[in-house]
């Protein structure tokens, strides 16, 4: 029985190591090149996925060039161009003023379109603007030359003047202007008429306008409180304009000359002559 026993336990003990160097062959064995049976082929797809992301080269970018600024064609100037370049410019020549030139007994003021001439009396200035300085325009003969005139108008301005013992106040704030009126003639021939001390018009005035008149032109002449005093005692009862102390004097004249000029083309000129005071 003894014998029995220890015959099955060597029996039992073989298998199991027999069990064990198979074993240990097919799972711990080293992997053969070339032997088919220790190549493992895994069929789980939770093994089989890859968990480093694939390279991918960056392929560089290219810059593009950038453009160059087009240089501009030179303009080359043409002869006549390159000669004006190098000239030098020219200054303009200052335009002549008319003057008022005294022609034989008398004054002609010269415009570009014509010639205007008033004998027997003499004045200085410029431009369309004088100042008389010797003889009278009332009746006085217009003559125009190198012109042909259409229409002469003529107006007119008047100023009070007070004057008595204490001198003479220009009373500026008390004037009056006429309107344009034609002046009688024809052809080259004009007469200056109107201009008569008597006929002059007079500005509208009362007692109080004439005292604050003289009031100011004693302010602009820088006269005493008394030297004013004197003035406003002397016109206290004046309401005139032509009333002693007071008299209406011809401050300026004025014309308009419209025509055409030696070629044909039309114009209109104005001149002023003013008076002294």
């Amino acid at each position: 029985m003894r014998a029995l026993y220890k015959i099955v336990s060597l029996i039992a003990v073989t298998g199991v190591l027999a069990s064990c160097e198979d074993k240990g062959k097919a799972g711990n064995g080293p992997i053969v090149l070339g032997d088919s049976t220790s190549i493992v082929t895994e069929t789980d797809s939770t093994y089989l996925s890859d968990m480093v992301l694939d390279y991918q080269p960056v392929a560089p970018t290219q810059e593009e060039p950038k453009a160059e600024p087009k240089a501009e064609p030179k303009q080359v100037d043409t002869p006549a161009e390159a000669q004006a370049n190098t000239q030098p410019a020219t200054q303009e020549q200052p335009k002549e003023e008319p003057k008022a030139i005294a022609k034989g007994n008398g004054l002609t003021i010269d415009l570009k379109e014509l010639d205007l001439f008033i004998p027997n009396v003499a004045a200085k200035g410029s431009n369309g603007s004088y100042t008389l300085t010797k003889g009278d325009l009332d009746g006085k003969q217009l003559k125009v030359t190198d012109g042909t005139v259409q229409k002469i108008s003529q107006r007119y301005q008047t100023v009070v003047i007070a004057e008595n013992g204490n001198g003479t106040l220009v009373l500026d704030k008390l004037s009056a202007t006429t309107g344009w009126q034609p002046v009688k003639g024809s052809g080259s021939t004009y007469t200056i008429t109107g201009l008569d001390d008597r006929r002059l018009i007079a500005p509208k005035v009362t007692n109080a306008t004439i005292r604050d008149a003289i009031t100011r032109a004693a302010r602009n002449q820088r006269l005493s409180k008394a030297q004013t005093q004197k003035w406003l005692n002397s016109t206290k009862s004046i309401r005139a304009a032509n009333q002693k102390p007071l008299s209406v004097e011809l401050r300026s004249v004025m014309w308009k000359i419209d025509g055409k000029d030696a070629k044909g083309k039309p114009f209109s000129k104005q001149v002023r002559v003013d008076l002294p005071i």
